[in-house]
């Protein structure tokens, strides 16, 4: 322990006096994507801090994860390995990688993601990009894993609003289910990657209730104090009379109630209101609103009154149907395997009768399908031994 948390003041140390510093004020790689105005040292300083932070007092029920920290975190033998990967990619350096990526903790990751940096001048995922295609089903998995959350977040935020359209559901997702504190970090990670802020991004992209509500979520903390049983009662009768207890709708009560209150509170608000008027609030937001302001409100709903079984639907509809939606498992599985995977899948199990790691096995295969089941099975004592035995039967060496 005293080591890692060396490890951990060293590193936030490096990146809080600069990243060009340890480098020799050698510059960015000319390949990388990023704009060239990026401040790297204020980026990686960002993202130090980031993946060291305590969530904050908003932040929903802490689910469990599926990754845990390796008792023998060695971060500079973990940059041998990934140069080491890099090399035989592709090939057998994947193998290594879900190894890497699949048992480390998310800080231990983020340490490895930093050095990386630190050392070579290079992005870690712009390397993985590079030798594995950035639209590759395995290097967005690997992505997942490999980015700090923040860096990852803000990612899947601008691919989102990018080009013509918007991916209303993963801009609503993402959002939706980030606490404040995380979203001040993704915030500042947007506009550092990017060289727009994420709210103006947003009012590019959305107008209306969209707009006014998605950037009031992102940049208004939501209240610390869990409503009283009286405060309860009286948020639902407000919320009734705002919509199905009125002509018209009260759109700014319904935004200033579902951006301001706690998501232990409105979940609470949910049930009263079912309890005094006989149906639900996804009922009456169903019945309210249309098109991408119901999209949003829905969600919301969704994300509140159970994050995992949103999150368990979410992947029962990535693989139903004809095709496989690769970009959403690695959102809704490996980028919570950190967070609350264990609780997804015992979601998907009650509500599906079949595991999450049976169903992606009969919609996904190869490389994939060993860094997903790798993410899903890394709290069973028995995965390491599995992936062990693997080795002698899969083309992808994993050790």
């Amino acid at each position: 322990m005293a080591q890692h948390c060396a490890l951990v003041f060293l590193f936030s140390l490096v990146f809080v006096l600069g990243v060009d510093a340890v480098n020799g004020g050698r510059g960015v790689d000319s390949n990388t994507q990023q704009p060239a105005s990026v401040n790297y040292s204020e980026l990686f300083t960002l993202l130090a801090q980031e993946s060291h932070k305590e969530e904050d007092s908003n932040a929903r029920l802490l689910g469990t994860p599926t990754i845990h920290p390796s008792r023998s975190f060695d971060p500079e033998e973990d940059l041998k390995t990934i140069d080491e990967a890099l090399t035989e990619l592709p090939g057998d350096g994947v193998g290594k990688l879900i190894k890497l990526a699949t048992q480390r903790s998310f800080n231990q990751r983020a340490i490895v993601f930093n050095l990386y940096y630190a050392k070579t001048s290079k992005v870690l995922t712009e390397a993985l990009a590079s030798a594995l295609g950035s639209s590759s089903e395995i290097f967005r998995g690997l992505e997942a894993l490999l980015a700090p959350a923040a860096w990852r977040d803000a990612g899947y935020l601008h691919e989102a609003m990018a080009g013509a359209g918007t991916d209303d559901a993963e801009l609503n997702e993402i959002i939706t289910t980030r606490s404040y504190t995380q979203l001040q970090y993704i915030a500042k990670v947007y506009e550092q990657r990017f060289g727009s802020t994420l709210t103006d991004d947003i009012a590019g992209d959305s107008w209306g209730i969209v707009e006014t509500l998605l950037i009031k979520i992102v940049t208004t903390p939501r209240t610390n104090e869990f409503a009283t049983p009286d405060r309860v009662d009286e948020l639902a009768q407000e919320l009734y009379d705002a919509g199905a207890g009125r002509w018209g709708r009260d759109d700014e009560k319904f935004i200033e109630i579902f951006s301001s209150e706690s998501y232990t509170t409105l979940r609470a608000v949910f049930h009263a209101y079912t309890a005094k008027f006989q149906t639900t609030v996804l009922d009456a937001v169903s019945s309210e609103f249309s098109r991408k302001a119901k999209d949003l409100y829905t969600t919301l709903v969704r994300v509140i009154l159970s994050e995992p079984q949103y999150f368990a639907d979410l992947i029962y509809t990535d693989i139903a149907g004809v095709g496989t939606n690769e970009p959403g498992l690695a959102r809704h599985i490996l980028a919570r395997a950190d967070v609350d995977l264990v609780e997804i899948k015992k979601a998907f199990l009650s509500k599906n009768k079949q595991s999450v790691s049976e169903a992606v096995q009969g919609d996904v295969s190869g490389d994939y399908l060993t860094l997903l089941l790798a993410a899903i099975e890394a709290d069973s004592g028995t995965r390491a031994e599995t992936l062990e035995h693997e080795n002698s039967s899969r083309p992808v060496q994993l050790a």
